[in-house]
C-alpha cells in the first residue's frame, strides 16, 4: 500500500503504572507481548532463547505503513545481558533468520529452522552494527486485545548449551534493567515491580511544533537542510563550530527522547531513515546500549543504535 508523509510527530510518555488494556493507554513497555499464537514469539536465531520483549505500540493512524488493519507494532531485542556473550563460535544465524531458505544441513541450525517455519506473518528481523538481532511484529487490534503471550522454552542445541539464561525471562525485564529501587526518568519517579509480566504504560501525544515531521532524517554539518528539507535541532551562532556558539532552536526545546517521527536525537550520528521511525532510549524497555539510545526505522526495517 501507498502512505503519504506522516503529518505530525509524536512524543511518547512512560507512566508509573502498569498498562490497562480498556484504557487509553497506547502500549506499554517491558512485560510480554500480546496475541502471539505458539510458536510465534520470535526466538533470537544466534543464542536459542526468545528474544526480549521491549515494547508494544500502537501507531498514530499517518504512521501506519504496513497498512490501516496492523496498527500495533511490538519490539522484540537480544536480551541486554546477552550482549556481553560474544566470544564463541556460532553458526550464521541468517541461514534461519530468512523463512525462504532451503533446510540446513548443520544439525545445531535445523531446530533454529524448523522454529522459522510457524513465524508470525508480520515478523520482521533485523541486525545491529555487531550482528546481534532484533524483531519487529505488526499485530491487529484483535490479537492485541488477546491474553499475553509466555515465553517459549529455548532451543538448546550443543552449540549454544553454556549461554546462560536472560535474566527477564526469571525476573522479568522491568527489574532486570532497574533493579528494585525507584528511579527517576524526565523529572517523574519509576517505581520498578518484578515478574515476567511487569509492565509500564505508554502514551504519546503530537508535538506541539517540529519541521521534521514528515521527514526523513539526514545528516549535516552545517546550517542547510538535508536534501530531504531535513533541518538539525541545533546550530552555532555566527556559524562558529565551537562549543561555545552551540545553540539549540526554541522549537525543539520541548521534545521528549522517546518519540514517533520528526526530529531525531541520537547520541551520534544521524543514521539515514524514512520519516516512519521510532527513537528511544535504554529505559523504554530495557536495553544495553551502552547508556546510549537507538532508533527503529519500521518502514524499510533498519536498526540503528549508538552509544
Amino acid at each position: 500500500m501507498t502512505i503519504g508523509p506522516p503529518s505530525r510527530a509524536y512524543d511518547i510518555s512512560l507512566h508509573d503504572r502498569p498498562f490497562a488494556p480498556d484504557s487509553a493507554d497506547q502500549g506499554w513497555c517491558f512485560g510480554l507481548p500480546r496475541g502471539l499464537e505458539e510458536g510465534q514469539w520470535p526466538l533470537d536465531p544466534v543464542f536459542g532463547y526468545p528474544l526480549q520483549h521491549g515494547f508494544t505500540l500502537r501507531l498514530p493512524e499517518d504512521y501506519r505503513v504496513h497498512g490501516p488493519d496492523l496498527p500495533w507494532l511490538s519490539f522484540f531485542s537480544t536480551a541486554m545481558d546477552h550482549l556481553e556473550n560474544s566470544d564463541w563460535s556460532r553458526f550464521d544465524p541468517a541461514i534461519v533468520a530468512d523463512a525462504n531458505s532451503s533446510r540446513p544441513d548443520d544439525p545445531a541450525a535445523q531446530p533454529f529452522w524448523d522454529a522459522m517455519q510457524n513465524r508470525h506473518p508480520h515478523l520482521h528481523y533485523m541486525t545491529d552494527i555487531l550482528d546481534y538481532y532484533y524483531a519487529v511484529v505488526f499485530s491487529t487490534d484483535a490479537a492485541i486485545s488477546g491474553p499475553t503471550t509466555p515465553p517459549p522454552d529455548p532451543i538448546v542445541t550443543e552449540l549454544n548449551a553454556h549461554v546462560p539464561q536472560p535474566s527477564w525471562m526469571t525476573q522479568g525485564a522491568f527489574s532486570a534493567f532497574v533493579g528494585t529501587s525507584p528511579f527517576a526518568i524526565l523529572g517523574q519517579t519509576i517505581h520498578p515491580r518484578a515478574g515476567v509480566d511487569a509492565t509500564c504504560a505508554l502514551t504519546w501525544g503530537p508535538r506541539r511544533e517540529d519541521p521534521n515531521a514528515g521527514l526523513g532524517p539526514r545528516d549535516t554539518y552545517d546550517d542547510e537542510p538535508a536534501e530531504t528539507g531535513y533541518v538539525q535541532p541545533y546550530y552555532f551562532e555566527g556559524g562558529e563550530l565551537t562549543a561555545e556558539a552551540y545553540r539549540q532552536h526554541d522549537w525543539a526545546a520541548d521534545h521528549k527522547p522517546n518519540h514517533i517521527g520528526g526530529t531525531m536525537r541520537p547520541v551520534q550520528g544521524v543514521p539515514t531513515m524514512s520519516p516512519f521511525y521510532i527513537g528511544f532510549e535504554e529505559y523504554l524497555g530495557g536495553y544495553n546500549f551502552g547508556t546510549g539510545n537507538a532508533q527503529l526505522d519500521f518502514k524499510n526495517m533498519i536498526f540503528d543504535w549508538a552509544q
